[in-house]
Order: structure tokens, then C-alpha cells, then sequence
């Protein structure tokens, strides 16, 4: 099964050329996240596919040279149900709704952001042509975006002061992302906060429409900042005020580091910052560490919920396994809930059990499959 996987892989490449590791896990989902880009590093390896690196963004090509020779196959015990390259419901509606973020965001210059929304728009699509001019949007995007970086860092565009060369934080992160293999230890400010875990926040304190600490690829709201935005250089409160609900920040806990005299991380900063936005208005609420003994604890936060029982987080979907130690083993530290939010009306602190909160989480996100389903039914009437 395992050189089978790597042919399926090899063969959705070379149809899917400028594909990158994500595109390849959605499309194998019937394997673990975790197999299929192992498969895929395992074809780079070998010189079965090329790769090409541009920013935070793999991309795979089909070799133009001969195909290494493939053994005889082998018989097989099992056999999985043909898998669908199209991981999208064709929902036209969503496709225009992405078309329309998309072109916004690139009136706006933000051309990383409006390429990971045509890619969702191509994901999303099952029209080849549909598909291919998200394909050659995304492209443009890139390569602007890649231009625009490159400006940066060669000092011509002195206006732009957060891009991604010119600040040694984001580059550090570049670098880890690019690497062909990754250990746990090296994960850092990365893990990402469980689906239900969010979304059962989200039902206590929300509705979060702002992601205040992402990559981009792993934003939980339709606005986020990225390390590159860096969030302690904006204005939260205007933004809520247009966004009309709360902010939601699962922070980084590296040291603190500055670039141009403005911090980018730092707990202590980002509790600062959070603070400063409170006081202006609305409400931001963070995933933290419950460590009362850290200086940077919130203890002018109108509202803490300690969560009763350990909080597990999720792997990047950048990363792979260097070798088969490298697997959470267990759930990470004790939880806090921290709500800046001068409106605040209820008690100082209170206490949520840990499988509650996903409970909550999980409630939610059954409601939205079941109206899903029920949109997917009433089309196809």
C-alpha cells in the first residue's frame, strides 16, 4: 500500500503542477495527514517529483526527465475506494463569495492572503476552466508577492517596513517551514488550536470574527494578522469596530523580539497591547497558559475561565516527521481563558471543564454540518 500511495501521490503532481504539501493532504484524505506528506517528501527525495520554495509555500512539479523505473507491482490484501481529487462541493455561491474576498484583498496589495483564497476557490470548484484560471490568479499573486518581498529586503520599497525578508522573526519562520524535516522541539509558536476547542470559545465569548496570531494557512476567522502584519503594530479596536464582533488570539510564548523598535512577540507585550485595546473598546479573548507565577499573567483581564484538565494542540500542516518519534505523545499544559472587555458584566472568574468546552465546540460544528447537508439537498431538489 505504501508504494501505491506514492504513485497515487506522484500521479495527482504531475496533473496538479505548482500543487503544494496542503493541496496534496486534501487530496488523500481517506490517509492520515501525516502519511501522505511523508509520501511526498519521500518522492523529492528520490528526484520523483521537484520542488520549489517560495516564501512559506512549497510547490511540487512532475520531473521533465524519464520516471525512475517503478518495481513490479505487488498484490495486495486491500483496496481503498478511488479517491476524489476534488475535495470542494461546487457550491456556486461559495465559489463567488471566495472570488470576491480573493480580488478585494489583491485591490488591497495582499497578495499572499488573496493566493491562499484562490486556492480555496480552486478547491472548491470541479469546472477545469473554473479551476485553472484560479490556478493562474494564484500564480500572478505569488509572483507579486515574491516581488514584493524581494523589494524589501533589497531596501527599493522603504515604505513597506513589515515584509517578510526584513523581519528576522518571519524569516526564522520561512526557514523552519522550508526545511525537508521537522522535530516537535522546533514547532514553537506553530501548534494550532483544536476545531473544537475554538469553536467552543467561540460559543462562550464570541462570535470571534478576528484571528489576531496566525500563518495564514491556519486562520480561524475570515480576518486574521499574520507574523508579517505583526499584530502589536495595529489598531484592534478600529478593526473590530468594522468588523462588528470580538478578536480571538491563541499567542506565541517566544521571547520577546522586536524589529525597527516595535515588539513582535512577547507575552508581556501582547497582555500590554491587549490591555491598551480593551481600554478603547472590544473584546479580545486569548487561549492561554493558566501560569498565574508569569509576569506576563493578565491580572487586569475582566474575566478568566481556568479550564479543568490539560489542552492538546495540533502539528502545523507544514510539518514532517523527521523520524516516527517525532508524534505528540499527550495533551500540553493547563488552559486558561483570558477576556479583555470593559462591557464585561459577569463574575471575575469562573472554572470549565475541558471536555465541556469541546462539547460546546462539537455541538456547534454538528449544527453547521447539518445545515450544510440541508443547503447540499435543497440544491440538488
Amino acid at each position: 500500500m505504501i508504494m501505491s500511495l506514492l504513485n497515487d501521490v506522484q500521479k495527482f503532481i504531475e496533473a496538479h503542477p505548482g500543487c503544494t504539501s496542503g493541496d496534496i493532504a486534501d487530496a488523500f484524505a481517506g490517509y492520515s495527514r501525516q502519511r501522505v506528506l511523508q509520501s511526498a517528501s519521500k518522492l523529492r527525495q528520490s528526484g520523483r517529483v521537484a520542488h520549489r520554495c517560495e516564501g512559506d509555500t512549497r510547490r511540487h512539479f512532475p520531473r521533465l526527465t524519464e520516471r525512475a523505473q517503478e518495481p513490479e507491482p505487488q498484490p495486495v490484501r486491500e483496496t481503498r475506494p478511488v479517491r476524489n481529487f476534488y475535495v470542494g462541493t461546487n457550491d456556486p455561491r461559495v465559489i463567488l463569495c471566495l472570488t470576491r474576498q480573493a480580488e478585494e484583498l489583491e485591490s488591497r496589495g495582499l497578495y499572499r492572503r488573496a493566493a491562499t483564497v484562490w486556492m480555496a476557490a480552486f478547491r472548491e470548484s470541479h469546472s477545469q476552466p473554473e479551476r485553472n484560471n484560479f490556478l493562474a490568479r494564484r500564480e500572478r499573486c505569488l509572483r507579486k508577492s515574491s516581488k514584493r518581498a524581494a523589494s524589501v529586503k533589497s531596501g527599493i520599497c522603504q515604505g513597506i517596513t513589515w515584509g517578510l525578508m526584513s523581519n528576522k522573526y518571519c524569516q526564522a519562520l520561512v526557514e523552519l517551514r522550508n526545511k525537508p524535516a521537522h522535530e516537535l522541539k522546533e514547532v514553537g509558536d506553530q501548534w494550532r488550536t483544536p476545531d473544537n476547542i475554538f469553536w467552543g470559545i467561540n460559543t462562550l465569548f464570541g462570535p470571534f470574527v478576528l484571528d489576531l496570531f496566525t500563518d495564514g494557512g491556519n486562520a480561524k476567522c475570515a480576518a486574521y494578522y499574520t507574523a508579517e502584519d505583526n499584530a502589536l503594530a495595529h489598531d484592534w479596536s478600529e478593526r473590530l469596530a468594522e468588523l462588528k464582533g470580538a478578536a480571538f488570539g491563541n499567542p506565541p510564548y517566544s521571547r520577546a523580539s522586536q524589529h525597527e523598535g516595535q515588539y513582535i512577540t512577547g507575552m508581556r507585550y501582547i497582555m500590554k497591547h491587549a490591555s491598551a485595546m480593551r481600554d478603547k473598546g472590544g473584546r479580545y479573548v486569548f487561549l492561554i497558559k493558566a501560569a498565574t507565577s508569569e509576569v506576563w499573567w493578565p491580572e487586569d483581564a475582566d474575566h478568566i475561565a481556568f479550564i479543568r484538565g490539560r489542552i492538546g494542540f495540533e502539528l502545523p500542516v507544514w510539518f514532517i516527521p523527521k523520524d516516527e518519534k517525532q508524534v505528540p505523545t499527550g495533551a500540553f499544559f493547563a488552559g486558561a481563558i483570558a477576556v479583555f472587555d470593559k462591557t464585561w458584566k459577569g463574575p471575575a472568574i469562573s472554572y470549565i471543564g475541558r471536555d465541556e468546552l469541546e462539547a460546546c465546540g462539537e455541538a456547534f460544528l454538528a449544527q453547521v454540518r447539518q445545515q450544510a447537508e440541508k443547503l447540499l439537498r435543497e440544491m440538488a431538489a
